[in-house]
């Protein structure tokens, strides 16, 4: 596990997530000149097509790849969206419940649910943290994993941020810590966080579980990272911001492939490592060297598999 991994103060174009939309190749957001605000609907912009995604590289290696969640690296044309970015499905839709976007004007909404490239109505009324899980296991039930390894990459909407109005959760998760709002009060931040961050947690086991049953686990790899700060007490500042607030966030990582496993690494691990340790994970450790001789990220996985520090690196 790690204490504290270090992303962008708004993920719009960082190293492995992309305002929590896509794997990129390492790179920080000056890099690709995505310095301003996260690419929402309207932005006729997108990240430059000439830069390769994590998917890309993994096709490389014969992967199976999806994403089912958010998406922020572009919806100006076809060639910005996730299958034509390496990935071979992607599952979304827009608030929690009703699946609609306000992306203009407040008072101008409409769907936002898609399957890939096609408009979808079956999620209306399903929270969408438990419809994207939904996806997620159809997805691991339908692999076939003898013949082919899996990337799926899952950027939930939950958790969000505490103080959003928009911001909800299923009904029997706010109950479930009512007792927080008696002893306090329902306005109480941390009354908010436990039901928000309750059920993504859950259904993340649900994930992961199915590969507990096959041997596929011998290879398994599962990297989880908490989204850029949005109430990240007692460091101060906040989203969009570059106080440690926005930027130290935990992070945990699991596999059979780690020699030790049950402690606390103290290293910092930058946001932008993600892709070159996921690489170098399956042995192909030259690809962003080769490709991408600016890349920002570092390859961790030998080091975290032996659970030796990072060495201090100077980052150019």
């Amino acid at each position: 596990g790690g204490r504290w991994h270090s992303v962008e103060p708004l993920l719009h174009a960082s190293g492995v997530v992309s305002e929590s939309g896509g794997p990129t190749d390492g790179r920080t957001p000056h890099t690709y000149g995505t310095t301003k605000l996260c690419n929402h609907q309207p932005v006729p912009t997108g990240l430059p097509l000439h830069y390769k995604l994590l998917p890309q590289y993994l096709k490389q290696h014969n992967y199976a790849t999806h994403i089912v969640g958010k998406w922020h690296l572009g919806y100006a044309r076809r060639e910005f969206t996730p299958t034509y970015r390496g990935f071979d499905s992607h599952g979304y839709n827009k608030q929690y419940f009703n699946h609609t976007a306000c992306d203009t004007w407040p008072d101008e909404c409409g769907l936002d649910s898609r399957h890939n490239m096609t408009f979808t109505t079956d999620g209306t009324g399903v929270y969408s943290t438990h419809y994207f899980t939904d996806r997620c296991l159809h997805i691991i039930d339908g692999h076939n994993s003898t013949h082919q390894p899996l990337f799926l990459y899952m950027p939930y909407q939950a958790l969000h941020a505490a103080r959003a109005k928009h911001t909800v959760a299923p009904q029997n998760y706010i109950d479930m810590f009512a007792y927080i709002a008696r002893l306090f009060s329902a306005a109480n931040r941390r009354y908010r966080i436990s039901h928000l961050l309750s059920h993504p947690d859950y259904q993340l086991s649900n994930v992961s579980f199915p590969y507990e049953l096959e041997i596929v686990i011998s290879n398994f790899l599962s990297i989880i990272i908490l989204g850029n700060g949005g109430s990240n007490w007692p460091f101060r500042g906040n989203k969009t911001e570059l106080f440690e607030g926005a930027l130290r966030v935990p992070a945990f990582i699991w596999s059979p492939l780690l020699r030790k496993s049950g402690y606390v690494s103290e290293a910092l691990i930058d946001v932008s490592d993600i892709t070159p340790t996921i690489l170098d994970a399956i042995g192909d450790r030259h690809v962003l060297s080769d490709e991408t001789r600016h890349s920002y990220g570092v390859h961790y996985f030998a080091k975290v598999v032996t659970s030796r520090r990072p060495s201090s690196m100077c980052r150019t």
